[in-house]
């Protein structure tokens, strides 16, 4: 019997040049925004975003990139538990 591999995540940086930042940057906000309906997303790019309470603490933050599969997806990178988005 073999033993299934999950996929690594590989996340976007700074000077990156792949096609798929913004697509994948989209999707990670829409999908924060149904995770944390009542927090404060912020981002300074198109690689981080960062979750804020009501008192403006920072919660977590997430990277956005990508599963060596080729899937968009985001981690946490308080918990590392990687999200894939799919479109």
């Amino acid at each position: 019997m073999c033993a299934s591999k999950t996929p690594e995540y590989k996340p976007f940086d700074f000077w990156d040049t792949d096609s798929r930042i913004q697509l994948c940057y989209e999707f990670a906000l829409e999908r924060l925004k149904t995770l944390y309906p009542d927090k404060f997303i912020d981002s300074c790019d198109c690689i981080g975003l960062y979750i804020f309470d009501d008192t403006d603490a920072l919660l977590t933050q997430h990277s956005t990139g990508y599963t060596d599969d080729g899937t968009l997806a985001i981690r946490d990178e308080t918990t590392k538990e990687v999200f894939p988005l799919y479109y």
